[in-house]
């Protein structure tokens, strides 16, 4: 492991508090997923709600996971790295079902899934960022 992998709290702050927003939007995105999952699956125009209910547990979990990391002293950057690629899974994802399976959702439900979409994609850019200024933070010497 190189100085470079795992920082303290004093170099990771942007990065620490964008992966904590990952952590709130995917956690109340979870718990609303989960506990509304008939109401969202009849908005969307997906006739199964335990979809939601799936996506809610898997959604609430992650977040715990990503508010416990982001609690320890230092932040490894091959773990931040890998959150990215998950929310750029996120948004492939997203739209590979917009343009493979166009009446799958009601338009309602395609404004969603893009929406969410739009906003998980900032979320990783801003995490993305967040990883370059710890990395330039840890490059840069320090100054007494």
């Amino acid at each position: 492991m190189t100085a470079l992998t795992a920082l303290g709290p004093d170099r990771t702050r942007f990065l620490r508090r964008a992966l904590r927003g990952n952590a709130l939007f995917s956690g109340i995105s979870g718990l609303a997923a989960a506990a509304f999952a008939g109401l969202l699956a009849e908005f969307m125009g997906i006739g199964w709600p335990v979809i939601f209910v799936v996506l809610g547990i898997g959604l609430i979990a992650f977040a715990g996971y990503l508010w416990w990391r982001t609690s320890r002293p230092t932040i490894d950057l091959g773990e931040a790295w890998t959150i990215v690629a998950l929310d750029t899974a996120w948004v492939a994802g997203s739209a590979v079902l917009l343009l493979a399976a166009p009446t799958l959702l009601s338009p309602a439900g395609e404004w969603v899934v893009a929406l969410t979409a739009v906003a998980v994609a900032d979320i990783a850019l801003i995490e993305y960022l967040g990883i370059r200024g710890a990395r330039r933070a840890a490059a840069a010497p320090h100054q007494a």
